[in-house]
């Protein structure tokens, strides 16, 4: 499991646009844990602090 945090703030309504900003970034990371570690990252999720919202990838 992968679990990022951000703190930006979005508008009520436009959570989609933080999924949309990482959701690269979320790949890279959780590539790079998979060839470190040899294990498949099988869930990925972003903690949104500013609302409390979790977001899964």
């Amino acid at each position: 499991m992968l679990v990022d945090y951000k703190t930006d703030y979005v508008a009520p309504g436009n959570v989609e646009t933080i999924y949309e900003r990482y959701k690269v970034q979320i790949l890279y990371y959780a590539r790079a844990l998979e060839m470190l570690t040899g294990k498949k990252v099988k869930e990925k999720y972003i903690y949104l602090f500013w609302n409390g919202k979790v977001l899964e990838f």
